[in-house]
């Protein structure tokens, strides 16, 4: 069964395409939410071409008109051919699915479902863009991963825990796929 998006008055999530303010709010988030070993080397670059591109599923949590979370997600492809190395456990799927780059809330707006909403947004329109699927690399030390296994519930494709991946320094993560809600 879907479950509806419940958020607090003057929250609400909404597709993100590019424009100078959503890539500025994109580039202020993912400095307050990430280590600077963790951001992209030409961040800049690299969220204004996400943001371009009609492959990727750009989505924002926004306060008001203002940005306060965002969640990417790109093509399955072409995280197998980013990551692949760092997780040889993933492995092409005859099936399109998205993966999930990037999901980050500023710390001031935690607790309130933004990630959630988030992810669910993101499912509504996976199935809207024909995918099945999904996939993340989830941290465990932010407890995105039981946040994740809590909204896929029975849905769950498969996972597999990374103890010291090191794409992110070593840090453990959770590997999960999942089916969309239909």
């Amino acid at each position: 069964m879907k479950q509806a998006i419940n958020l607090p008055s003057g929250l609400r999530v909404e597709r993100l395409t590019f424009s100078p303010e959503n890539l500025s709010a994109v580039l202020t988030i993912e400095t307050n939410c990430f280590p600077a070993a963790w951001q992209y080397p030409d961040a800049e670059s690299y969220y204004a071409e996400a943001l371009n591109d009609t492959n990727n599923l750009s989505i924002g949590l926004k306060a008001g008109q203002a940005i306060v979370g965002y969640l990417l997600a790109i093509p399955y492809s072409t995280a197998l051919d980013w990551l692949g190395d760092a997780d040889p456990d993933m492995v092409a799927s005859d099936e399109e699915r998205y993966y999930v780059d990037t999901i980050a809330v500023l710390p001031e707006w935690n607790g309130r479902g933004g990630a959630s909403a988030l992810l669910r947004e993101l499912e509504r329109a996976a199935v809207a863009c024909g995918m099945a699927s999904l996939a993340i690399h989830a941290r465990t030390v932010n407890g995105l991963n039981a946040l994740v296994r809590r909204l896929v519930g029975d849905r769950l494709i498969r996972s597999r825990w990374l103890d010291n991946w090191s794409w992110a320094d070593g840090e453990p993560y959770e590997y999960i796929e999942w089916r969309c809600d239909r």
